[in-house]
């Protein structure tokens, strides 16, 4: 076969890119977070900085090297085996490194003691000892294997080995570094198992590991990591990186550490085959200017797409702004409090209930319609034991008896019922508290009008998602809000049996809601009629709420 007349080897790496010791220097002085052996000159740190400028010498040899004819590609082979090779003792040692980490867990006293021995190991290893060296390999392999299973090998990946001529020096770091990771979340519903020990591990080792625990926010500090202090990161993400509260510690790292270009580009849920979530890129470039945004503060997104016309755009356009200028609703109105299911889901929710246990009703999204609320179809095993690595919340039912509505989250616009037989429900329901001194038909009257839908799909990126649309609390503490003594005295009286009547679908009682909402919103007649087909349309073009 003939060779290549190229040769990229030398740029070509593989390994687990989040797993790793950051830098030559904590390898030499076996230093794991805030754990070091040595800060002391060593036979092997001194070896280790001897052969990290060998190995550095020898790849820019082979980068200098111009290619004529197939001999340069093998002599370029040759030389990047020479630089590969001649770190293989580091590796080694880094790998172990890793291995002890694993290994300890967080128990401080663990690592310590195991460094203690590494220390020893390494500098036989240096002194060429073979059989200490498969000795250790031994030990590295069984650290690295979680769980047991050998399908679970860790793979660490040193970026200051593999690259050390761009992250060795005062000026390290690379110029650019761009990519597209893997998207996982470690929980939710749709949670990824995650390893207990590299939960232990990530959670030491990155900042951004805290509130909504992702892959790709792992990958997000770990580019700037490897980026210089000039250079520029370009990452693609999931759109609710940019708002969502669980992503602030990402936002907050990397606001500390460039200056993120805003808005970032959107592009919505189509680009890419296969994926359904709204994807958009960050950028970030250089220093970090000072910032007079509070630490995890939204970032801006480019343009969405979002709906901003019906079919009388005039009305509409001026109904939208005339919303925008109303007031908003208490910030303590809604709440998120529903069962977290965590990695236990299939365990604590159940279709029937179980013999042994406590079990209890337990609500779910599909229960709550505008106006109506159904019956709970599963059941919550209350004192459920976890066992190690699981994790999942629940409250006590007082908590969920506390609140008189129920709004459904993943739905286009809001759609609330009363919370009549409280019980449990699962964080696909969001609640609301009610509004100090407003009756619950009246509240009801206003989170399922027209104006509000209509407003709320204008204004919130995640309505207009054809998959899983959503209705957060945070969008629901940004709801204009009516004049309750307009409505109380529009239909004050007859609210509750019109409540009634529009959960059984009333199309006269929904209608009647519906106008006096607008008309305490400040909307004309016409307005109106230009919101509810506003709204239709809107809806029609995301096939339905």
């Amino acid at each position: 076969m003939t060779p290549p007349f190229t040769f990229l080897d030398h740029c070509l790496k593989s390994g687990d890119s989040l797993v790793g010791v950051r830098s030559t220097q904590s390898i030499a002085q076996l230093q794991v977070g805030a754990v070091t052996r040595s800060t002391q000159e060593t036979i092997f740190g001194q070896a280790l900085e001897e052969t990290v400028e060998r190995a550095i010498a020898l790849r820019m040899q082979l980068m200098a090297t111009n290619i004529r004819d197939v001999s340069d590609v093998s002599e370029m082979a040759a030389i990047n085996a020479k630089a590969h090779d001649c770190l293989a003792n580091a590796r080694l040692i880094a790998d172990r490194l890793v291995g002890q980490q694993l290994e300890a867990s967080g128990n401080s006293r663990t690592l310590r003691r195991g460094l203690s021995a590494l220390e020893i190991e390494a500098e036989i290893v240096t002194h060429g000892d073979s059989a200490a060296r498969g000795r250790l390999e031994r030990e590295t392999t069984q650290a690295l294997t979680l769980g047991g299973s050998g399908e679970k090998r860790v793979r660490p990946f040193h970026w200051s080995l593999e690259f050390p001529e761009v992250l060795n020096g005062a000026h390290s770091g690379f110029d650019a570094v761009i990519g597209n990771p893997p998207w996982a979340s470690f929980s939710g519903r749709q949670a990824v198992p995650l390893e207990p020990a590299l939960d232990k591990y990530w959670a030491e080792e990155f900042a951004v590991f805290s509130g909504w625990k992702t892959l790709h926010s792992l990958f997000v500090e770990q580019f700037a990591r490897l980026a210089s202090t000039d250079g520029s990161i370009g990452v693609l993400l999931p759109a609710p990186v940019a708002d969502l509260d669980g992503y602030a510690p990402v936002r907050s790292f990397i606001r500390a550490a460039k200056y993120v270009r805003e808005p970032l580009l959107y592009f919505g849920e189509e680009a890419f085959a296969g994926v359904v979530q709204p994807s958009c890129a960050l950028i970030a470039v250089g220093n970090p200017p000072p910032s007079g945004k509070p630490d995890g503060a939204p970032f801006i997104l480019g343009a969405s797409g979002l709906p901003t016309t019906g079919p009388n755009e005039s009305d509409f356009h001026r109904a939208i702004q005339q919303l925008n200028d109303r007031g908003r609703p208490p910030a303590d109105a809604f709440a998120d409090p529903g069962v977290h299911t965590g990695n236990c889901s299939k365990k604590i929710v159940l279709t029937q209930a179980g013999s042994v246990g406590e079990f209890a009703h337990v609500r779910e999204g599909r229960s709550v319609f505008a106006y109506r609320l159904e019956a709970p179809q599963k059941w919550l095993h209350i004192d459920y034991q976890a066992a190690d690595g699981e994790y999942f919340t629940i409250r006590d039912l007082s908590v969920y008896q506390g609140f008189p509505i129920l709004l459904r989250q993943t739905a286009k616009r809001p759609i609330a019922a009363a919370h009549d037989s409280p019980t449990h429900f699962r964080n696909s329901v969001l609640a609301c508290r009610g509004i100090s001194g407003v009756s619950t038909p009246l509240v009801l009257a206003w989170l399922n009008s027209t104006a509000v839908g209509a407003w709320h799909m204008t204004k919130v990126r995640e309505a207009n998602q054809g998959a899983f649309p959503q209705v957060k609390v945070r969008h629901l503490r940004d709801l204009p809000v009516p004049d309750w003594a307009v409505l109380a005295e529009s239909i004050g009286g007859q609210a509750p049996a019109l409540v009634r009547s529009a959960g059984d679908q009333d199309a006269t009682a929904i209608a009647t809601l519906d106008e006096a909402v607008s008309h305490a919103l400040g909307l004309s007649t016409a307005q109106h009629a230009a919101i509810v087909s506003g709204l239709a349309a809107m809806l029609g073009e995301t096939s339905g709420a």
